[in-house]
């Protein structure tokens, strides 16, 4: 009886298993980076709740600003994530969306500490100022937004941990009516997320 029992179970168990084991696949570099929605705001959830996720937000945050020291970047804390402002002055000209030869290293620091700890998603925001037209703005900012995340992958950050979204002029930071003002509003944010 008992052995039948176990032939059984033992047969079970093994139906279950695949002879030929998947091969993993290399993935390919998403260039869209579309942002999934996983609430009615658009917006990534953290799965760490209470004092797991301030520990989190305090060891992550601490970290990249021993990485980022003189930078630039500005690193603050929100009550779910890690905010990193990106001045547009050092990372953006006017009107371009390529990446100023000046940031590379800088952006470079920032792709380290994120492969030294792959628990989290980064959510980039790209933004522009007021000049030109809303619709231009916005594919613009996307496609800084773009830019900062092809950066970061080509530097090791596994692309399905990547989200982009152009912002346009929205949400500015200062007055777009000085040059200085607009300069400052020419900017990418990044959110970083524990999982």
């Amino acid at each position: 009886m008992y052995r039948s029992l176990l032939l059984g179970c033992l047969a079970l168990a093994l139906s279950a298993c695949n002879s030929t084991p998947a091969k993993p696949q290399k993935p390919e570099l998403d260039t869209s980076f579309s942002m999934p929605v996983a609430s009615a705001e658009g917006e990534i959830q953290s799965g760490l709740s209470g004092v797991q996720l301030e520990i989190w937000l305090d060891f992550q945050a601490n970290e990249l600003e021993r990485a980022l020291k003189q930078s630039g970047i500005q690193v603050s804390l929100s009550l779910e994530s890690v905010r990193l402002l990106m001045p547009g002055q050092q990372s953006f000209s006017a009107g371009q969306n390529k990446i100023q030869s000046q940031f590379l290293p800088v952006l470079s620091s920032l792709a380290e500490v994120f492969t030294q700890y792959p628990n989290s998603s980064i959510v980039i925001n790209g933004y522009t100022d007021s000049s030109g037209p809303a619709n231009t703005n916005k594919q613009l900012s996307l496609k800084r937004a773009q830019a900062v995340a092809t950066y970061l992958n080509k530097q090791g950050v596994a692309h399905n941990r990547l989200f982009v979204q152009g912002r346009g002029e929205s949400s500015p930071l200062f007055s777009n009516t000085t040059a200085e003002g607009r300069m400052k509003n020419r900017r990418v944010e990044l959110e970083v997320i524990p999982l």
